[in-house]
């Protein structure tokens, strides 16, 4: 039995394909990659109990002795379809790349962008919903005893940030800039119900 219907686990891995997909920036020669992580999960659970009026659904995993009360918004259709002992498959991606270009020569800046997907009219309730938010920003202060880097960001806004692997620093220069990409992505689809 498959976990997710087919045109659902299509659909999903164009989004992962979109999400995990490198942007122009990531096409230049230009940029080295000092950071990269990718975190990929999936969930297995069986609604306990709905409120379809209130749009409250209360799920129970079934691997933790844990559940999780939720409300759904308006944009997940087919509510009423879903039912107490239902199985439910929520599969979630996150990542994070950082990006060095030696020398600058961009303009800070910070862009988002997203995609998203639902069930069509009568079919078991399923959607998909990914985003991606990109930051350029200038690095103005290199700390090699703490170790941290000082950026300047869109619209002049200063962080430090704390460098895990300080080898990282070796060749980095105020001045220089990073491209912080950050994705994310969730599927979720009703499977066929093992309780009868």
């Amino acid at each position: 039995m498959s976990i997710m219907s087919p045109r659902i686990s299509v659909s999903f891995l164009f989004l992962l394909a979109l999400v995990l997909s490198s942007g122009q920036l990531l096409a230049s020669d230009e940029l080295k990659r000092v950071v990269e992580r990718n975190n990929v999960a999936k969930v297995a659970a069986v609604v306990e109990a709905i409120n379809v009026q209130n749009r409250i659904v209360t799920l129970r995993s079934l691997t933790r002795d844990a559940s999780v009360v939720m409300e759904v918004g308006d944009e997940v259709r087919n509510l009423d379809q879903v039912k107490v002992g239902d199985r439910v498959v929520v599969e979630f991606l996150e990542a994070m790349a950082v990006d060095l270009k030696k020398g600058g020569g961009m303009t800070p800046s910070a862009g988002a962008g997203s995609a998203a997907a639902r069930a069509k009219p009568g079919d078991k309730p399923a959607a998909m919903l990914g985003g991606a938010l990109e930051v350029v920003a200038t690095i103005i202060g290199i700390d090699a005893d703490e170790p941290s880097v000082t950026l300047r960001g869109p619209e002049g806004k200063v962080i430090e940030v704390l460098v895990q692997h300080p080898e990282k620093l070796a060749g980095v220069d105020i001045g220089d800039q990073v491209i912080i990409t950050y994705k994310r992505a969730v599927a979720v689809a009703v499977t066929p119900s093992p309780i009868k």
